[in-house]
């Protein structure tokens, strides 16, 4: 899952190792994001586009999820506001809604990786009740975004990119 110009970053190693990446979750990507990108690579890849109601770039995602699917990959767009989740910017999760803009997110999840057959050891229950614990599951998550009033209005400060290793 990334956010913003991050979305190249996982596009160009998607194409660079394709069989290390299981699928993308571009979160308000910039319009350019498939420049220089061999998009013909991604085809095996589930790529979700996810557009918050208040983006600037929402035609810029359908445009980038078309030309992905016309080049054979599987690419699907995500507007928020369809699944009634509204008045997000382009960082979502940092807004007092994030969870609720994470569930639309969780439920593609959920039908483009069906459960699987639990791991001996592992129980298959863990995390059930907590959104933030499953996305540290995941990989990787963010914390220690706190807001500061600045003249001009409120703005995130100090957040920290968590990788699960």
């Amino acid at each position: 899952m990334t956010q913003g110009d991050g979305v190249g970053f996982a596009l160009a190693t998607a194409t660079a190792k394709p069989e290390l990446v299981k699928g993308i979750i571009a979160v308000e990507q910039p319009p350019n994001a498939l420049q220089g990108i061999a998009i013909a690579k991604l085809k095996d890849i589930p790529i979700l586009a996810v557009t918050p109601e208040a983006s600037t770039n929402s035609a810029a995602h359908l445009n980038i999820t078309d030309a992905l699917s016309k080049a054979g990959a599987k690419g699907v767009h995500l507007p928020l506001a369809i699944r009634n989740v509204l008045g997000n910017g382009p960082f979502m999760m940092m807004e007092k809604n994030n969870r609720e803009a994470l569930q639309p997110i969780l439920s593609w999840l959920e039908g483009a990786y069906p459960a699987t057959a639990p791991t001996p050891g592992v129980d298959p229950a863990r995390n059930v009740d907590n959104t933030a614990v499953k996305l540290a599951d995941q990989g990787s998550f963010w914390v220690g975004i706190r807001r500061k009033q600045m003249d001009y209005g409120t703005i995130p400060l100090g957040q920290m990119h968590v990788p699960n290793i």
